[in-house]
């Protein structure tokens, strides 16, 4: 049976096809709530599976798939992590949310790297760590827009039309520019800090990216021994059919 794939996170909806149990990359399509009328859902698999960080948004969904008659399966975080295919505490399963650990089973699933610093960059900026298969754990920092936001209220001007400008230099007399400035530079500095400090520790680890805010970054970091998967949580959710 063909099914959705459905990764509900704080600011977008991303959907992927899951036709014969193999992901079908060209179907993927990613929306925010202002954009849900564009998506036909009468050309969609009859089933979703989901997975959710925001309950208003999921709740919202929902109201759509009822409208369309769609069946869903909402994924359940003590039962994800207790098919994890790392070692985790189960006590702290209240502690991370179940979009880090269906990222990290995606890793586990496509590549089976053991050890691995796993970074996505979104709403928020995570960092896990895997390491002989054990998550040791992360950091969550600010990402771009709400870096941005707080940028906007302190100094009350308008950035988000520059949110998509890369810097091409570090220091402008513009203080539009040296705001966007400060942002990107202080999120590649925070990425490129936690790899070296992470790979000066352990051995033989690997870098991966996920998450559409990493496609900023990607040119710019020195340490080019690096994945990028834009569909790794898919992976995760996959295990969980």
């Amino acid at each position: 049976m063909d099914r959705n794939l459905v990764d509900i996170g704080n600011s977008n909806i991303k959907i992927i096809r899951l036709n014969k149990n193999e992901l079908d990359l060209e179907s993927f399509v990613s929306f925010n709530l202002n954009e849900i009328n564009k998506v036909n859902f009468n050309t969609l698999p009859d089933f979703f599976v989901i997975s959710s960080v925001n309950n208003d948004i999921l709740t919202y969904f929902l109201l759509y798939l009822k409208i369309y008659k769609k069946q869903y399966k909402i994924l359940d975080k003590i039962e994800v992590t207790k098919k994890l295919s790392f070692k985790f505490n189960l006590n702290e399963y209240k502690n991370i949310g179940i979009d880090r650990l269906l990222l990290m089973e995606g890793v586990k699933q496509k590549y089976d790297f053991k050890n691995f610093l796993l970074i996505s960059l979104g709403t928020a900026n995570t960092y896990n760590l895997v390491i002989n298969n054990e998550f040791k754990g992360g950091i969550i920092s600010p990402g771009i827009e709400k870096r941005l936001n707080s940028l906007e209220n302190l100094l009350n001007i308008s950035l988000k039309e520059n949110l998509s400008i890369k810097p091409i230099k570090m220091f402008y007399r513009n203080t539009k520019l040296s705001s966007i400035s400060g942002i990107y530079y202080s999120v590649l500095g925070e990425i490129e800090y936690i790899i070296n400090q992470t790979i000066d520790k352990y051995n033989n680890i690997k870098i991966i990216f996920s998450g559409g805010g990493s496609l900023f970054f990607l040119d710019y970091i020195k340490n080019n021994n690096f994945l990028y998967d834009k569909y790794l949580i898919f992976w995760g959710i996959k295990k969980y059919l």
